[in-house]
């Protein structure tokens, strides 16, 4: 019913979420999205598309020119599943809204992702949560961050950074000024990452918010009022 609704491009918002579609149900949906030019945003959270369905749903975006926001959480897309996908950000103009949390894609598939923030000009919103993401995994996209001039929000909560990865971001915000609002809650970084992070902020000009709950924020926040 979903596929016959995409291709009469008769809908312009989808919510799947939770249906168990898994690989071969995604293969049907992404088809009838490369059709489609009517829907702007489509809920495929927590559907088991796997690393097969993540490279169909990576052939549709090389294709569709309407798609603003997409959720993949929760879809056990892993690290090669992710990479295609990323690929394909590099030839879609479109989407600005794109949440892959809870998917292991690991360092492999962050990498993969930062290789693509460096190229693509539309994604504004990008949701990392939850992937196992490491100390490599984050400098790579801190380094994508010195390049990319539009992605406005991340969230990179509940992964495995530690000090170095948070170093790392830490000095992409000395050149990023386009990022308002980031994520680090619950990683693996202490008191160090913290206290390289407060004070990138005071060269930053763009960030809003930053959220980094539950990590060794208390003895840095406090050695920083001590230094005013």
């Amino acid at each position: 019913e979903a596929c016959v609704q995409l291709r009469a491009n008769a809908i312009r918002q989808l919510n799947l979420r939770g249906n168990r579609i898994g690989e071969y149900g995604m293969r049907e949906l992404a088809m009838a999205l490369e059709e489609n030019n009517s829907l702007d945003y489509l809920n495929l959270y927590n559907n088991g598309i796997g690393e097969a369905g993540a490279r169909e749903v990576a052939k549709a975006l090389k294709k569709n020119s309407t798609l603003v926001a997409l959720d993949l959480g929760y879809n056990a897309m892993g690290e090669y599943g992710t990479r295609e996908l990323a690929l394909a950000l590099t030839e879609n103009s479109t989407l600005t809204s794109l949440d892959l949390g809870s998917n292991g894609i690991g360092d492999g598939g962050a990498r993969g992702v930062a290789l693509a923030l460096q190229e693509n000009s539309s994604l504004t919103s990008l949701d990392l949560r939850g992937n196992g993401i490491g100390e490599d995994g984050a400098e790579q996209l801190a380094l994508a961050l010195q390049e990319n001039s539009c992605l406005t929000s991340l969230n990179l909560a509940f992964n495995l950074i530690g000090d170095g990865g948070v170093r790392a971001v830490a000095g992409a915000l000395q050149e990023n000024d386009s990022l308002t609002a980031l994520k680090l809650t619950r990683n693996a970084a202490g008191e160090e990452g913290v206290e390289e992070l407060l004070a990138a902020l005071v060269q930053n000009r763009g960030l809003l918010s930053l959220s980094m709950d539950n990590m060794g924020a208390g003895k840095a926040k406090k050695k920083s009022e001590a230094r005013r």
